[in-house]
Order: structure tokens, then C-alpha cells, then sequence
């Protein structure tokens, strides 16, 4: 049967254990519309049912479920594109530093084009003061 069919076969009778064992997947919504009706026609009808306050946990869901196809929907949970964005930058920075920080130890399988170290960041050792002279011992 298509979704947009309306289903015109007679809703079924349940006998009260029928609708009992029915009770917890209709309470979640499992059930097809036909064996939701028939649940609700019968506890609706059954002495029993009444008796232990059934039919008002019934009329309750019907409620429920009107209320909830009412709601519309909103914005999707989660992080906006803006977000997603940022971090998506975020870590393409975090990449290159890595590359360039790897490339200067030299552990990169491959060579950087700027030699493994970048002038600006060499060290080079200061001039020695004139006038002393370091004797190594040894």
C-alpha cells in the first residue's frame, strides 16, 4: 500500500490480551495506524481497560502525537557552517606547522624547497668579543 492510500480494510477486534500485548509498541509508536486503531477502539470498549485507567493513557498518546506532528521542524543540531569552517582553517594551519616544523628536524620523507632550514630561523653563533682569548683543558 503506497503512503499517500487510505487503508479502508475494517479495523481489526483485539481481545484484551491482544490489546495488553500490544500496549508497549503502541505506547512507542511502533504500530501500523490500522493496529493503533484497533488498540485505542478497544480500550475504549473493554470493562478492564477502563478499570485500570487505560483509556486515558490512550486519549493522552492521540494527544501526544498530535502535539509532536505539529511541531516544526528547526534548524539542524550541531555545529553551524560557520563553525565547521573555523576548525576546518584551524587545522589546515595546525598541518602546515607541522610540515614546516618536521622539514626543519629533517624527518620529512621528502625534501622542503628551502633546504630543510629556513635562513631566518639559523642560528649562528655570536662574534667573540675582541681582546679574549677561551683556552680549552683538556
Amino acid at each position: 500500500m503506497k503512503r499517500h492510500e487510505v487503508d479502508r480494510r475494517p479495523i481489526p477486534r483485539l481481545t484484551h490480551e491482544e490489546a495488553v500485548g500490544h500496549l508497549l509498541e503502541y505506547t512507542f509508536g511502533r504500530l501500523s495506524p490500522r493496529m493503533n486503531a484497533a488498540v485505542e477502539a478497544h480500550v475504549r470498549e473493554c470493562t478492564i481497560c477502563q478499570r485500570q485507567g487505560l483509556s486515558h493513557a490512550a486519549t493522552e498518546k492521540r494527544e501526544m502525537d498530535r502535539r509532536l506532528r505539529r511541531i516544526k521542524p528547526g534548524r539542524k543540531s550541531g555545529m553551524s557552517r560557520r563553525v565547521r569552517a573555523l576548525i576546518l582553517v584551524l587545522v589546515v594551519i595546525v598541518v602546515i606547522q607541522l610540515v614546516v616544523i618536521e622539514g626543519l628536524r629533517g624527518a620529512l620523507p621528502f625534501k622542503l624547497p628551502f633546504g630543510g632550514a629556513l635562513p631566518a630561523l639559523q642560528w649562528h653563533a655570536p662574534p667573540e668579543p675582541p681582546g679574549y682569548a677561551f683556552v680549552r683543558r683538556g
